[in-house]
């Protein structure tokens, strides 16, 4: 199995919440935050693991990638950490998104195996719902994707799955009952149904996600 870097995508502004979303904790103030969490879901498949953050943000003691396109977005924090991967001679990266509090190491594990049983054209390995929603932030890129997310985004094509060929993604499909790991939080209402419901909304969350993306 290849080599794969792993990066915590927490460059974005968090408007829609109202601050940052890479330091909110779920299960009281001596719980990890969201950023803690999701670098240790990755650092038991992936070495080294980075965060992505935007220009001129960083976060004491963690190995920071900044944003080079000159655009905002994802798109930016995936390009930055594959940039650095090739640099460093790591053929893929494993991207997530800092924002899934439900994600956990096994079901990124999946993603690894498929993406190791993919052929070698294949750039874009993502997790696919039964309705055909990618998730394209908790996916794994190979380096070659690079010149493609250059052009993308010199066109303004900004998402992930419009970036990389279609030709060139594969998918690693899940059911609902894995649905609820990749809830993801974005307002204040988000936050309060993981706080207070961890298992019961979430789930019901989770089978919503799958029936309308």
């Amino acid at each position: 199995m290849v080599r794969i870097a792993g990066v915590v995508l927490a460059g974005g502004r968090s408007r829609r919440m109202g601050r940052d979303k890479s330091l909110l904790r779920l299960g009281g103030e001596r719980a990890p935050t969201l950023l803690e969490r999701s670098l240790a879901v990755l650092r038991p498949l992936c070495a080294p693991v980075w965060v992505s953050c935007r220009t001129g943000q960083t976060f004491a003691g963690q190995c920071c990638v900044q944003d080079i396109l000159p655009v905002s977005g994802p798109i930016c924090g995936v390009h930055a950490a594959l940039v650095r991967a090739r640099a460093e001679g790591i053929p893929a990266v494993l991207v997530l998104s800092c924002d899934m509090p439900f994600m956990h190491t096994a079901m990124l594990r999946r993603l690894v195996t498929a993406a190791a049983a993919s052929p070698p054209e294949a750039l874009m390995t993502a997790f696919m719902a039964p309705n055909g929603w990618t998730e394209s932030l908790a996916a794994i890129y190979r380096v070659e994707a690079v010149p493609f997310l250059e052009a993308a985004a010199a066109q303004g094509r900004l998402k992930m799955r419009e970036a990389v060929p279609p030709e060139r993604q594969r998918f690693e499909p899940y059911g609902a009952e894995d649905a609820r790991v990749f809830f993801n939080l974005n307002t204040p209402q988000d936050l309060q149904r993981a706080a207070a419901h961890p298992a019961g909304s979430m789930a019901q969350a989770g089978r919503e996600i799958c029936r309308n993306p």
